[in-house]
């Protein structure tokens, strides 16, 4: 581990977007780098400084959605949003099954509840694809992992998460 500041888990102490600091840690023998840095700008420039190693597969955090293109011209492989991130996660602890694989394009999004007012979430076309319905929030309340029995309302909004192809037919 690569980290400005030191500290017991830190192997390396520097700047993870100086190609000396990457070398002091072994990048050049690694099969996969990383990079998770709080500032995207920041990332695209630590996977710009990989570019020599082809066989590296390089894993890349992304704080804005904007920036999506930027990091993946500099060079990553895969580049995860915080959202997916967190929905992947979010997915793992719901139905505890592993969806964090690459092959996994795991979305989360929210739904308005007015076209499926007065049904339960059960009778909803979300009910039909593999999507679950992690949460819902009713006025100033959060209503996680709602049952199936649950009555949506016209001002409810529904989480949804589920993979691309399945939130597009909810949508």
């Amino acid at each position: 581990m690569v980290d400005v500041d030191g500290s017991d888990e830190v192997d390396i102490v520097g700047d993870a977007t100086v190609a000396e600091t990457l070398e002091r840690a072994g990048f050049a023998d690694a099969d996969a780098l990383v990079v998770a840095l709080p500032d995207d700008d920041a990332t695209a420039l630590a996977v710009l400084t990989t570019h020599s190693i082809e066989e590296t597969d390089v894993i890349t955090r992304m704080n804005a959605v904007e920036n999506e293109t930027k990091i993946r011209r500099a060079g990553a492989d895969y580049v995860l949003g915080v959202e997916t991130i967190t929905g992947r996660l979010l997915v793992a602890d719901v139905l505890e099954e592993h969806v964090l694989g690459f092959d996994h394009q795991i979305r989360i999004v929210r739904i308005g509840g007015d076209r499926f007012a007065g049904h339960t979430l059960g009778e909803t076309p979300i009910a039909e694809t593999g999507c679950v319905v992690v949460g819902v929030k009713r006025d100033d309340t959060f209503n996680r992992d709602p049952a199936t029995e649950f009555e949506v309302r016209s001002d409810d909004v529904l989480v949804v998460v589920g993979k691309d192809e399945e939130i597009g037919r909810v949508r």
